[in-house]
């Protein structure tokens, strides 16, 4: 019966543990075609790509013959992490080993990132890929395709390895608005993974149900702010007007608030207003002595190290605390950098008035402290490591952007250069904010490149469309990003009137609108604090398995001893052993007779 016990039981925890190891001792491949050109863009070519994924760390490996160059290298790194953001997928827990092959040496450039992607989806997944569908184009934050060269040779190339439709970039220059047909290949644009895909494996990927509802905690807290700071613009131009002071022209500022307002679109109304505020007060400030701007400098600088002091006390406990924290912050950082001492001596009235205003914003902010949502784990450990990350996806990217743009990546670097410096002081939420504009900025110039400047309009709705559905998803988990949706709001409201700067706030709402993957939820239990995978739990099951064999083995070695065999030889154990004491006991007494 014992034995039955035991072999029953060993036969559970195997298939146990064999189903929780398949994930991880199953090697995934795939494979996809890629269309190359030739330097002079005059000759198509072919090369294939293929993957496997194992159990490992997250390493990312690629092998090419010929010789792929730098940027190919590059665009197969970030291709990987779209597809695993794509996939909501943490690509930790696994290795990629990439390997192309192709008969000459014409594999370069990024225009394989799209390729790459839906392999990566498609092999992540166990998807299979259609055969006749090619596919060229670069990928860019949020899964936008984006312009290559070459689209011609590459149509004849796919022709002449038997495919029958190419994917081309949707904002290709040209623009194609309509399928083409290029010597019988049918050319079709499309923008988005989503609509690549479709084409590739015919099933719909990433649908989302629903809208974005803000929280009544988020309307009301962001009705406070704007009424605050439009309270402020009408103070300021009744000080203007009192002391005959020509108020500046605007941009609309004051009619744009007022639409905002109306809309709902609380941020974009506080934006409005503070950027009204600020050159009223520059125009007011304009109009006063050094010794009254040198006064307000005093004033406003100890305002911002009190201010700063008292937040930095608060309580951590949510993302929404966090991002709050991100902002007040990088505002009373903003001010005190116009008032710092170095500038007493220099001053002028746009920085003070930036200064004050700034100052201002910091204070209205600071009602979103304590707003409800998920509880996150905000220790500096999790902060640093999450500041670590960003900086580390900030440099990828901005080494990536330099290839082509290695002259005006100048902002993006003083980010990362300023991320830096909150990591060494151990200001780490704000190393992460700052980080997270880095690569922003470097990914908003990766998204630009061959796009014509008439096109960016179009090329923002589709990243508010990709942040739209990051949003929702997020707001699903019971979790509203304020810093997100707060620029995706903006990006919206700047896009009839200035594309560049909405597709800049686009590109912010989608860097800062998944911050809470950085941060484990908070838990009650010890072991959920236990970061545990499947290729992590091998060598425990594998172990945990070993012993339970070892015992089942000594188990069938030992014979079975009938009772009644067992009572005595424990009864024959008990008298000799009382024969050996009285033994002892007779010679220790012969011993004290012979000493005496």
């Amino acid at each position: 019966m014992k034995r039955k016990l035991f072999t029953a039981t060993l036969i559970l925890l195997a298939t146990l543990a064999l189903t929780l190891l398949q994930p991880t001792l199953q090697t995934k491949t795939g494979t996809i075609t890629l269309l190359t050109v030739s330097e002079t863009a005059k000759k198509g070519g072919t090369a294939t790509l293929q993957l496997f994924i194992k159990p490992g760390t997250g390493s990312i490996f690629l092998d090419s013959l010929p010789l792929s160059r730098l940027d190919t290298q590059s665009s197969t790194r970030y291709a990987n992490q779209i597809a695993c953001d794509y996939l909501d997928k943490d690509c930790s827990q696994y290795d990629f080993f990439y390997r192309i092959r192709a008969d000459s040496n014409i594999v370069g450039g990024p225009s394989a990132g799209a390729a790459i992607a839906i392999l990566t989806i498609s092999t992540l997944t166990g998807t299979p890929l259609k055969d006749d569908v090619a596919i060229t184009g670069t990928i860019n934050s949020g899964g936008i395709i984006g312009p290559v060269a070459g689209i011609t040779a590459k149509a004849r190339a796919a022709k002449e390895a038997g495919f029958h439709t190419v994917l081309i970039p949707k904002f290709e220059i040209p623009v194609n608005d309509t399928n083409e047909t290029i010597e019988g290949i049918t050319l079709i644009p499309v923008s988005t993974l989503d609509e690549a895909l479709l084409y590739f494996t015919e099933k719909t990927w990433n649908t989302v149900n629903g809208n974005i509802t803000p929280p009544p905690s988020y309307t009301q807290r962001m009705q406070f702010v704007a009424k605050t700071l439009c309270q402020q613009t009408k103070h300021l131009q009744e000080t203007l007007l009192q002391k005959n002071i020509l108020l500046p022209e605007g941009k609309n500022y004051t009619k744009r608030a007022s639409m905002a307002q109306q809309q709902g679109n609380y941020y974009s109304q506080a934006s409005l207003c503070f950027s009204n505020n600020l050159q009223l007060r520059t125009a007011l400030l304009n109009h006063t002595t050094k010794k009254e701007q040198l006064e307000l400098f005093v004033k406003t600088r100890n305002e911002a190290i009190k201010l700063e002091h008292h937040i930095d006390t608060l309580p951590l406990t949510t993302i929404t605390d966090l991002e709050t924290y991100i902002i007040v912050k990088e505002r009373i950082r903003d001010a005190k950098e116009r008032v710092a001492l170095r500038n007493a001596k220099n001053l002028t009235a746009d920085n003070v008035a930036y200064a004050i205003e700034r100052l201002n914003s910091a204070r209205s902010w600071t009602t979103f402290f304590g707003m409800p949502g998920k509880k996150i784990s905000l220790e500096q450990d999790n902060l640093k490591e999450a500041c670590r990350e960003k900086i580390s996806e900030a440099e990828e990217r901005i080494s990536y952007a330099e290839l082509y743009f290695p002259q005006i990546l100048r902002d993006a670097k003083k980010d990362l250069s300023a991320a830096y410096g909150d990591a060494e002081q151990g200001a780490y939420a704000l190393c992460l904010f700052s980080a997270s504009r880095a690569k922003a900025k470097a990914n908003l110039f990766s998204s630009l490149l061959g796009v014509n400047k008439n096109l960016i309009g179009n090329v923002t709705q589709e990243k508010l469309a990709t942040v739209e559905k990051l949003l929702i998803k997020q707001q699903q988990r019971n979790t509203f990003p304020i810093l997100g949706y707060s620029y995706y709001e903006y990006a919206k409201e700047l896009l009839p009137y200035d594309p560049a700067s909405a597709i800049t706030f686009a590109e912010y709402a989608l860097e800062l609108g998944n911050l809470a993957p950085y941060f484990p939820e908070k838990k009650n239990t010890i072991i959920s604090k236990i970061k545990t995978s499947a290729a992590t739990l091998t060598p425990y099951l594998l172990g945990l398995l070993g012993g339970i064999a070892f015992a089942t083995f000594l188990n069938y070695q030992t014979p079975n001893i009938p009772a009644r065999t067992r009572e005595k030889t424990l009864r024959r154990r008990r008298q000799a052993q009382r024969r050996t004491q009285q033994k002892k006991s007779s010679n220790n007494k012969k011993r004290t007779k012979k000493n005496a």
